[in-house]
Formats: structure tokens, C-alpha cells, sequence
């Protein structure tokens, strides 16, 4: 895979690839926000490149401290998105952080002006499913996909956070203007943010970056927010060799039929499920290979279009 060659241009061009995943090409591009440039990575097939394809959109977030084009390396987003004809987007944070709605983290960055400016960039030039406009990310990434969750509800379908819990800060100040369908992937041996809830840990846990709901109260956050009356949970993969198992909480009944659901896995940490381990497991803790994170949020999101 081909690492990152930002194209130092101008405004809105579309310059040099940064990553490959497999024989796909994400491009690198760049939007002007506040004076200043602000990246982002862009796959787009050939199928979702004719004129009138509608193609469904991911936004796909990194963490804190990483980069647009490590996470296409981890998740490998870009080749299975290419099968199933997904634009896939990989913007860049400003400092490697995410605005994502703590007050330790970037407060006076405006990230979601960037995402409405890249997505109107974008549907200039392409034909985009406006009925399924997603957005995941992992930690950072997957806070700040939660914040969108709150504020742009009215314009993405679905989010899927990926070893995120809900903020405590941004779930006091969350009201959501149209229901929005969820996923979550949280692994329960989290040692950075933690699965039981409480402060947000830097590496080594030498840092506190603010608090998180748990992941029992943040789904339960959702639940009420998009009016589901009941739950159901059951186990989709037992214990693998790896020593992790797949339990999903499903929320029942929510309002005109969204969907809410929790994916739990017994044993992972602070990683991207079946994706590829990007610190060693002393850090991190588990990768699971018993669940394809990446596969499943396409389904998700090509399966939940906005109602």
C-alpha cells in the first residue's frame, strides 16, 4: 500500500493518490475552510463515477493521533466498498483530533463546517444516495461520529462508532432533529475508553481526555432518544481462537422503524474488529478476527436508508 503524498495545491483540486487498498486508489483532496486547507481522502469506483448511479457515502473517521490514510490500511474500507459500490471518505483532522464535543479535545476547531463542506464538494461531481449518507470512525473518529449523530441528523443515515462510547459532554447537549439508525462497536476490554464508562485515557493511561457514558448507557442514550421500548440481545459468534465471542444488543419497536444496535465484543479492546492491529495487544488489547467490523457497517449503511 502506498503511503500518504498530500498534493500541496489550491483550492477544491483533486491532486496525487495517498493510499491503495488492494487495487483501489483513494485520492487525495482539498477543501479551503476559515483560510485554511483542510484534506481529505476519496474513493470513488467506477460504477459510482457515472453520471446518475446514486452511490451511498461513508464517512470514515480515524482516531486521535492518527491519519486519513492509516485508516483505510486498518479498516481496508476502500476494497470492500469497491464490491458493494460505496464512496468511501477519509477527511483529515486538524492536530490529528477530532472536534468530537469534549472540551480537552480541539474545542475551537470546527470539524462539522468540514464535513459539510467536503460532502457538498463531493456531490458536485458525483451522483450520491442522499438517502444513505453514513459516517463511522474509531475512537476520536467515533466520537465525533456520535456528535454528527446529534447535530446532523437531518443529513446522514446511520453512524457506526467503533470503540466509542458516547461523550458525557456531548450527550448532555444532544437533540437530535430526525431519527438516525446506530451501531456500535465497543470491545469490553477497552483499556482506553472504557466499556464500563469514566474518564477517556491517553496512552499508557498517563492522561485523563474527558469522560464517556458507559456502553450500557449509551445505548440506553439512543434508545430513548429514537423511542425504542424493549431490547433483545443474543450471541452471533462464540468464543473464537482468538479468545474473543460477538454479542448484539438489539434495541425493538423504535420509532418508524430505525435501527439500534450494540455490538459487544467479549475479550477486544480498542481496535477495529477484524481489521488490522495497529499497536501491540499490551496497548490496545485484542483485535478480534470473529467479526468484519468493515463489512458489516456497508450493510449497515446500504441497508438503513434515511426514512
Amino acid at each position: 500500500m502506498k503511503y500518504l503524498m498530500f498534493c500541496f495545491l489550491i483550492l477544491l483540486i483533486e491532486s496525487c493518490s495517498f493510499a491503495q487498498s488492494r487495487d483501489n486508489t483513494i485520492d487525495s483532496r482539498i477543501l479551503k475552510i476559515d483560510f485554511k486547507d483542510r484534506y481529505y481522502g476519496l474513493f470513488v469506483n467506477q460504477f459510482c463515477q457515472q453520471k446518475n448511479a446514486k452511490c451511498p457515502i461513508i464517512f470514515a473517521f480515524h482516531g486521535g493521533g492518527g491519519e486519513a490514510f492509516k485508516l483505510d490500511i486498518i479498516s481496508e474500507l476502500a476494497g470492500l466498498a469497491d464490491q458493494k459500490n460505496v464512496i468511501i471518505v477519509y477527511p483529515n483532522a486538524t492536530n490529528k483530533n477530532w472536534n468530537d464535543g469534549r472540551p480537552e479535545v480541539n474545542p475551537h476547531v470546527d470539524d462539522v463546517e468540514f464535513i459539510d463542506g467536503v460532502l457538498s464538494h463531493i456531490n458536485q461531481k458525483y451522483s450520491i444516495d442522499k438517502k444513505r449518507i453514513c459516517a463511522t470512525g474509531i475512537s476520536n473518529g467515533g466520537l465525533f461520529s456520535f456528535r454528527l449523530a446529534c447535530e446532523r441528523s437531518e443529513i446522514f443515515s446511520s453512524v457506526m462508532p467503533i470503540a466509542a462510547n458516547m461523550g458525557l459532554e456531548k450527550s448532555r447537549k444532544c437533540s437530535p432533529k430526525k431519527a438516525i439508525s446506530i451501531l456500535n462497536m465497543m470491545g469490553d476490554e477497552d483499556p482506553l475508553i472504557p466499556f464500563s464508562g469514566g474518564d477517556i485515557k491517553g496512552p499508557l493511561g498517563l492522561k485523563k481526555l474527558g469522560k464517556v457514558l458507559s456502553s450500557k448507557d449509551t445505548f440506553e442514550f439512543w434508545k430513548k432518544q429514537l423511542s425504542c421500548t424493549d431490547q433483545a440481545s443474543s450471541i452471533l459468534n462464540k468464543e473464537f481462537k482468538d479468545g474473543t465471542s460477538i454479542e448484539e444488543i438489539k434495541a425493538l419497536n423504535c420509532k418508524n422503524n430505525i435501527q439500534l444496535s450494540q455490538i459487544i465484543v467479549h475479550g477486544g479492546g480498542h481496535t477495529w474488529p477484524g481489521g488490522r492491529a495497529y499497536l501491540t495487544e499490551r496497548l490496545v488489547g485484542k483485535t478480534s478476527k470473529n467479526y468484519n467490523a468493515s463489512l458489516n457497517l456497508l450493510d449497515f449503511c446500504i441497508n438503513n436508508p434515511k426514512k
